[in-house]
Parts: C-alpha cells; sequence; structure tokens
C-alpha cells in the first residue's frame, strides 16, 4: 500500500483508469478528480497517510490517523485550523492506476478518501486559505 493520498482523474484513454490530471494531455480536458488510497489489489489500510495540503500558499504535509475503533474513519489535525474527519469509502472495482509513474504500476485506487464534513473544509479554505490537494506529479 501506498502511504499518501493521491488525487486523481478518469483517464480519458481509458474508461476503467486512474491518472493524475498532468498526465491527461488534454488542454481541454474538465473535469473533476477525487482523492484515493492506492495499492496493490490484496493490501488492507493503514493506520497513518500522508495527506498535502496548502497553506498559506505552501504546500505542507498532513497526517491522517485511522480511528482506533473503526478503520473506515481518518482524523487530521492541522494546528490553529482545526480538525477534519474523512472517510475511507469502498469503490464498487479497484480502478487501475494507468499513469506514466513508475513507482504506481500495478497499483489501484481501492478507496476513495472523502470528506465526512465538507462544511469543514469549506470553512477552512474561506477562513485560512487552506486546502487539501493530495499527491500529484507536479507536488511529489
Amino acid at each position: 500500500m501506498n502511504q499518501n493520498i493521491h488525487y486523481l482523474i478518469r483517464d480519458p484513454k481509458n474508461a476503467f483508469g486512474l491518472i493524475y490530471p498532468q498526465e491527461s494531455n488534454l488542454d481541454l480536458y474538465q473535469g473533476f478528480g477525487s482523492f484515493y488510497m492506492v495499492g496493490s489489489q490484496d493490501d488492507q489500510l493503514l493506520e497513518n497517510y500522508n495527506f498535502l495540503a496548502i497553506q498559506d500558499d505552501q504546500i505542507i504535509e498532513t497526517v491522517a490517523h485511522q480511528f482506533p475503533d473503526n478503520r473506515n474513519f481518518y482524523s487530521i489535525n492541522v494546528e490553529s485550523i482545526g480538525n477534519f474527519i474523512f472517510y475511507a469509502e469502498r469503490l464498487s472495482i479497484n480502478y487501475p492506476y494507468t499513469g506514466s509513474v513508475q513507482s504506481l504500476q500495478n497499483f489501484y485506487a481501492l478507496r476513495r478518501f472523502r470528506s465526512w464534513k465538507p462544511q469543514s473544509l469549506d470553512n477552512a479554505c474561506r477562513q485560512y486559505g487552506f486546502y487539501f490537494v493530495g499527491l500529484g506529479t507536479k507536488n511529489d
């Protein structure tokens, strides 16, 4: 299992694949992606994940800690901003990574990483200029 939360989009050339937005090679690509936990098909969830964010126009690394009593929930505490709860949502199928990053070859999106309280993310962005970006090809 890869220990980072990734921001991926559907591969325009492969409906069942996922890639980083920068790998689309389509200047006019419009769509949105999601945050994903990636790994081999038989991997289990990890206790902690690195989750990149932007604060004051700088990339910072936060850590998502798994709840001890519910393995599908994670908490991220960002000093002076707040605590954020995310849910590791099961996917109906494990979408393969179909991009060009060698370290992710033969990896799959195993879970979507969704905010449990999206309003708290909106508030943090408006009040503090803080938002999560996940790992991508331009910030790894």
